[in-house]
């Protein structure tokens, strides 16, 4: 039997089954093609849903953590212990308690410098200073130990400390805003990447070319590079690269270059991770005025470019007017860039608890001609 007899065969079955009208078996169909449409629907919002709750507890790309345990002189864990945080920008202050391991963590804590406290009943109180809070890394503490008594111990974490990475793989390089300032970028911080081991500039391979400074990671391709700003992608989708090109360092909080064994919450990219981390504001007004200059009062010939004689232009003792050869010049460019930036906190119109909340907020102003 062909496919077409076998197709009448099973529309006369269904006529005998009580479908008299064509109407009724196109309704039939209907009816479980919506079916399948809802069923599709919900698996859908199920499935979204899901992602979504994977991407919350995946954040962390422009925010920080702190983690450690509680424990006595003898290392005997102390569950319960009240462990208190606080921003020494925005005096935000984040609260927890140890569990019962002693274990505490701050989760999705905004960059910048910290102070904690651990407190607990029959013990004298520690504060720990100088807590520096980076992007999408675990600042891990480890045991902190109460002594008995009333006294408050002080503990200062060392730059050394801050830098150490010990509870992940991923190997991270991160330039703070001082490091721009100083570091003799024109306005290009994606040439930063090049100060990292394991990255070269790939120079004129026209498998490679990118917007800005065309660099490799680890031996990848130079279009294999992720660039965002605060998490978010800023990739050129034609030639790759960034897509803006972001060039006030007194704007930027810092700049996170990632190089190997991303974090979950990192994709798309074989390469590198660069995200520029802008600054949030304080609750103090403050600003800053930026003026940069760049010329070619102390530029030379490009190199491998060629001004001998044998091409016509001036050797030795030789001018334009005696010899009429072309004067051998360095190009004229001249850039100059000026802008600034403002913050402070803000006053949302309604009270809060009794008082107006103030909101740290930051912004930049930039010309470049």
């Amino acid at each position: 039997m062909d496919i077409h007899m076998m197709i009448l065969h099973h529309i006369d079955s269904f006529r005998r089954r009580g479908f008299k009208k064509h109407s009724e078996m196109t309704r039939c169909v209907i009816l479980s093609g919506n079916l399948s449409m809802l069923l599709a629907t919900a698996l859908t919002f199920l499935t979204a849903a899901v992602l979504l709750q994977q991407q919350a507890r995946a954040q962390g790309i422009t925010t920080g953590s702190i983690s450690g345990t509680v424990a006595d002189a003898t290392g005997a864990v102390i569950p319960g212990a009240t462990v208190t945080t606080t921003a020494k920008a925005t005096n935000i202050a984040l609260k927890t308690a140890s569990g019962s391991d002693g274990s505490f963590s701050f989760k999705d804590v905004p960059i910048g410098t910290y102070t904690l406290v651990i407190t607990e009943s029959g013990f004298a109180g520690l504060t720990v200073n100088n807590i520096e809070v980076a992007s999408s890394r675990e600042q891990a503490l480890g045991i902190q130990k109460l002594s008995p008594g009333s006294a408050v111990a002080v503990v200062e974490v060392s730059d050394a400390e801050n830098i150490l990475e010990s509870s992940q793989a991923q190997v991270t390089t991160t330039f703070e805003t001082e490091q721009l300032t100083n570091l003799p970028t024109a306005g290009g911080f994606d040439e930063l990447a090049l100060l990292i081991p394991g990255v070269v500039d790939t120079h004129a391979d026209n498998f490679s070319n990118t917007n800005g400074a065309n660099f490799s990671v680890n031996g990848e391709r130079g279009r294999a590079n992720n660039f965002e700003i605060d998490g978010q992608a800023n990739n050129d989708t034609t030639i790759t690269g960034p897509q803006v090109f972001f060039d006030n360092d007194e704007a930027i909080a810092e700049i996170q270059v990632i190089t190997n064994s991303f974090s979950a919450q990192y994709g798309r990219n074989a390469g590198s991770v660069v995200n520029y981390i802008t600054k949030s504001g304080t609750n103090a007004i403050h600003g800053s005025a930026i003026y940069k200059y760049s010329g070619d009062f102390t530029s030379s010939l490009a190199q491998g470019v060629s001004k001998g004689e044998q091409f016509g232009f001036c050797g030795a003792g030789q001018t334009p007017a005696a010899d009429g050869c072309a004067a051998t010049v360095v190009p004229r460019y001249v850039d100059n860039f000026f802008g600034g930036t403002l913050g402070g906190p803000i006053l949302k119109g309604r009270l809060h608890q009794g008082r107006k909340v103030a909101i740290p907020v930051d912004t930049e102003l930039e010309r470049k001609n």
